[in-house]
């Protein structure tokens, strides 16, 4: 039967130290800066769309008044029956107003169309007597008297002569009827550069108020993001420090009792053992040979509870990291024939995750050696993203679901040793295991600093 195993804590974030943000709380507050960015970003361009579709609305507006005054008041007396027959007075008279009117409005052309689709009069000559299919909304001006205005790319044909003014231009379209009810189409065109003006115009009166407004809420944002990253800092020390305690506490533990069996079973053990040697000495020949044979019995039994001291008595990280507090295991483990890979990456760790990272390593580098017979045990370290991955594979006989059980019943607390303490630490651990499958113990440092 596979086994996979899974335990995860409360997701703590240890900090490197006491006076430093960790990695994850300057990640988040990187990331709330880089939302109110583009927040603000999204607020400026926003303002900046409305600002110019205002623009244009206005320059449309200003555009269909000058449009309208000169179809109804300039030019409108002027279309008489004549300008179908080209009559040279009535041209004479349309230059003159046309002439004050593109100098007092800055308007660059004017046209005035038949009902039929011909150019009468424009201040260009070329165009005049030419005929050009009205596009619908002409029509609608034509037959009333409200303003149609438009933004033109002059890509008409109607436009051939316009193109060297400008690129693009404001056209309004104003239908007047003469005396005789006559209908005819006042054309007249506006440079673009009024949409511009207005935009200059709008964006002075209006995005100051903008930024103002964004600079304050900005304030208050980074304000409370900062605030909230100082109270997420200080509860992941509070955090750290009381889990740093309850090693500590656990550590004293630990110390009492492996002092405890030192001094005293291991004591006595050593004792028996001498007491033992010295009545073989002394026994007849059969009895003296049971003797030696317990006394021997005796000091194998030291030793073995002299290394399950070794295994009790609390560890602390080398000067040299982590990985150097493995050194013994890995020797004891190439002493009895079995290939150890190590890869591991240089990774920035805090203390509480160095300890963590060498507790679990031994651990499960301790059941490789006195319980998997492997013939090849790979460690690897790697860093994901803000997560650091500590891997242990064995090739080993492996274990079930029901083996693991029976070994908790019968006091072999390794693993859930393990599973303990890293559910203590907030990170993630996964033990893999199945029978002639080997076994993979891999922990994830879900907050490292």
């Amino acid at each position: 039967m596979h086994i996979v195993t899974a335990v995860s804590g409360a997701n703590v974030i240890s900090s490197r130290n006491l006076t430093h943000w960790s990695r994850p709380v300057r990640t988040t507050l990187l990331i709330s800066l880089i939302g109110l960015a583009v927040g603000i970003g999204s607020v400026i361009a926003t303002a900046s769309w409305a600002v110019g579709q205002l623009a244009r609305d206005q320059a449309k507006d200003e555009a269909a008044r000058n449009g309208t005054l000169a179809a109804r008041v300039a030019f409108g007396p002027l279309l008489t029956p004549s300008l179908h027959d080209g009559d040279p007075n009535s041209f004479a008279a349309l230059g003159d107003v046309a002439e004050r009117f593109l100098t007092e409005t800055g308007a660059v052309r004017v046209k005035v169309w038949s009902s039929t689709g011909q150019v009468l009069w424009s201040d260009d000559e070329r165009t005049i007597g030419m005929f050009f299919a009205l596009e619908p909304d002409e029509t609608v001006a034509l037959l009333s008297n409200t303003p149609v205005v438009g933004f033109s790319d002059l890509d008409k044909a109607e436009n051939e002569f316009d193109r060297s003014t400008s690129d693009r231009l404001v056209e309004v379209y104003q239908g007047v009827a003469n005396a005789n009810g006559d209908r005819f189409l006042v054309e007249t065109y506006y440079p673009y550069t009024i949409v511009a003006q207005r935009v200059t115009q709008i964006r002075s009166r209006l995005m100051p108020l903008v930024f103002i407004g964004i600079a304050v809420l900005a304030t208050l944002f980074i304000g409370l993001a900062v605030a909230l990253a100082r109270r997420l800092a200080r509860a992941q020390r509070e955090r750290e420090h009381l889990l740093r305690r309850m090693i500590n506490a656990s550590d004293v533990e630990r110390k009492r009792i492996a002092a405890a069996v030192h001094d005293r079973a291991v004591q006595d053990l050593i004792g028996v053992s001498f007491s033992l040697s010295a009545e073989a000495d002394r026994a007849p020949a059969p009895l003296s040979g049971t003797l030696r044979g317990l006394a021997g019995s005796t000091r194998t039994t030291v030793r073995s509870l002299r290394s399950l001291l070794n295994s009790i008595y609390p560890i602390e990280v080398p000067e040299e990291g982590w990985l150097a507090g493995l050194n013994d295991l890995v020797e004891l483990l190439e002493r009895q024939g079995v290939t150890v890979s190590v890869n591991a990456a240089r990774v920035r760790l805090s203390a509480m995750d160095e300890l963590l990272l060498l507790r679990i390593a031994r651990e499960a580098l301790r059941n490789a050696s006195g319980h998997a017979n492997p013939t090849h045990v790979t460690i690897r370290l790697e860093e994901i993203h803000d997560r650091v991955l500590l891997e242990i594979h064995d090739d080993g006989c492996g274990f079930s679901t029901e083996e693991a059980d029976q070994n908790r019943r019968s006091g072999h607390l390794g693993l859930q040793l393990l599973r303990d303490l890293t559910t203590d630490s907030g990170d993630i651990l996964y033990i893999d295991s199945a029978p002639g499958a080997g076994t993979t113990v891999r922990l994830e440092l879900t907050g490292h600093s």
